[in-house]
């Protein structure tokens, strides 16, 4: 027996554009002045069991972005130590 006792309203016949209309989508964005760039992503869509929840893919694109904005700055960083070392040649 599963834990339900109810027959399940079935996702399954509906049309994703009908199944997704009212979970959020959102996006996440960031812009380094170091680097110069603008780093972005998008998440929601499919919040419903068995998937991620909506505060948890928030959190996971918040985290790529941060990484991703660390990434292009130290490579910025690198690139102007470099630059600075080597001078006008």
């Amino acid at each position: 027996m599963s834990k339900t006792n109810h027959r399940r309203q079935g996702d399954k016949s509906r049309k994703d554009s009908e199944r997704y209309r009212h979970s959020p989508l959102d996006g996440a964005g960031s812009y380094s002045a170091l680097s110069d760039r603008t780093i972005g992503t998008c998440f929601g869509g499919d919040n419903s069991n068995g998937h991620q929840g909506y505060a948890n893919a928030k959190r996971g694109a918040k985290k790529f972005v941060r990484s991703r904005v660390r990434f292009h700055e130290d490579h910025a960083a690198r690139e102007s130590a470099r630059d600075a070392l080597i001078g006008d040649v």
